[in-house]
């Protein structure tokens, strides 16, 4: 991935949040695709992210330090209830230096 901007990480952000949207509303019948869709959104919105933070001329050290960070903090507090803790999980990860293993349930 090349140069990333916060302006591509609030559109991976616009993108999980439709589909968000779209996943609650979901019909028994569209329930599974729906929920894919979301997943590869969600994921592909953290690799945004890793490669947003892994240009920051001053990365923050922890999620907690983040969280202080007017840009993060917008990112939270966009992020529903649920999704929070994922995001801060691979947040942590992220800014631990860690590479985000692919599970085997991912869609690409």
């Amino acid at each position: 991935m090349g140069f990333v901007t916060l302006e591509d990480v609030q559109r991976g952000l616009a993108e999980v949040l439709s589909l968000w949207r779209t996943m609650q509303s979901s019909d028994l019948e569209d329930a599974g695709a729906d929920a894919d869709r979301f997943q590869t959104a969600f994921y592909r919105f953290v690799d945004t992210v890793q490669g947003w933070v892994s240009g920051l001329n001053r990365r923050p050290e922890d999620v907690e330090a983040a969280r202080n960070l007017p840009e993060f903090a917008e990112l939270f507090d966009a992020l529903p209830g649920p999704l929070q803790l994922p995001f801060e999980t691979e947040l942590e990860g992220i800014l631990a230096g860690q590479t985000r293993r692919v599970d085997s349930t991912e869609q690409s």
